[in-house]
């Protein structure tokens, strides 16, 4: 079972930012060193969010005013 990403984070932060030993960490998570070993072994998740287009700058409202038309009470 793979630990949830929250947790996963957690480890990683623990062992790679704060040093700690992973026999500490599976003090301080409950879980076992191997579950441990696994998430920190493991990359981020590949998820990237798509890509903005660089040509809208704004959102098209109503196709009606490109249409040629008015909304001054035509």
């Amino acid at each position: 079972m793979q630990l949830p990403l929250a947790e996963q984070e957690l480890i990683r932060r623990a062992f790679h930012v704060e040093g700690k030993a992973i026999r500490q960490i599976q003090r301080e998570t409950g879980h076992s060193r191997q579950a441990i070993r696994r998430a920190i072994s493991n990359q981020p998740s590949s998820f990237k969010a798509a890509p903005s287009s660089p040509f809208r700058s704004a959102p098209i409202f109503d196709l009606f005013c490109f249409a040629g038309g008015s909304y001054e009470g035509d």
